[in-house]
Formats: C-alpha cells, structure tokens, sequence
C-alpha cells in the first residue's frame, strides 16, 4: 500500500469518528474535510498513471464526509438510505470503471510478456504473463487493460509504453 493512501484513509477514517460519534461540532467537522481535500490537493502529484483512480478515491471520500455530516441535520430514513445506496454504488463504480493499469516488465519474449503490476490500487502482487505481439525493453513501463469483469480484475493486454514522466 502506498503511504499516501494510507494517510488518506487515515484521514478518512478519523472524519467517520467524528461524524459518527461527536454531535454538535460542526467546526471540527468542517476542519477534517477541509484537511483531507488539501491533502488530496498537494499528493496529486505523485500518481501520473493512476491519476484518475486517485481523484475517483479521495472526492468520494470527500463526498461521503460531506454526506454523514448533514445526517445530523436530516435524521430521516430516506436521506440514510440514500447515503448507504450512495457508498455502495460508489465501491461498485470504481471496480467497474476502471481497467487500466501500469506495471514494468520483468521480461519479454515476441509471444508473451511478464508483467509486475506497480499500480497503488492494484491488489495482486505477483509476476503476470501477458500475451503481446511486440518486444517491449526491460524494466519500461506499460500500460495494461485488465478484464471488464468487476470483481477479480486480471491483466488481458499491454496497452502500450506509456509516456516518460515529466521531471
């Protein structure tokens, strides 16, 4: 796991036990939402191939903050049960929308390559063997299509090299 998404769970989870369990403090409240949106602001730099999972990830942290906090001003049942409809279809989104990648590969061969997925958000940990038509140099990063089944995404194709980072 990477330490910045670490920091932003932390974030996150200390926003959901000041929701939760302290009434009254709007102030403090605020000030954790606040603090997690400038995080999300100055770490924005360091995913260049993820960028996009990163900003999913940390608004909807963002969004279900600013949602718990107006449950104490709305008790009804129907704004909790649109909050819990919002989390879920906020956890399935990002398993169905997102199916790219980027990992370095360990070797290549002209029929397949082995991969080592690099991604943050990427579970799995181990060497795959991707099947490609093209040589690709050692130790390059590539971008992969991983499968467009939600749940246990596994690599399909390389994509392409992807671009040098900016320095």
């Amino acid at each position: 796991m990477d330490k910045n998404l670490l920091y932003l769970e932390i974030i996150f989870i200390c926003g959901l036990i000041v929701n939760l369990f302290i009434d009254k403090n709007l102030f403090l409240k605020i000030l954790i939402i606040i603090m997690l949106f400038l995080f999300v602001i100055k770490e924005k730099d360091n995913y260049i191939y993820n960028l996009d999972k990163y900003l999913y990830v940390s608004y909807g942290f963002i969004a279900i903050l600013i949602l718990l906090m107006f449950v104490e001003y709305f008790p009804n049942i129907y704004f909790i049960v649109i909050i819990m409809c919002a989390v879920v279809l906020y956890l399935y989104l990002f398993k169905a929308l997102f199916n790219r990648t980027y990992g370095v590969i360990v070797s290549c061969t002209t029929k397949h390559a082995k991969v080592k997925i690099t991604d943050s958000f990427f579970k799995s940990r181990k060497i795959h063997t991707i099947p490609t038509k093209k040589k690709y140099i050692k130790d390059k990063i590539v971008l992969i299509e991983l499968s467009k089944f939600p749940i246990n995404k596994k690599p399909i194709r390389i994509i392409k090299s992807a671009p040098k980072q900016k320095a």
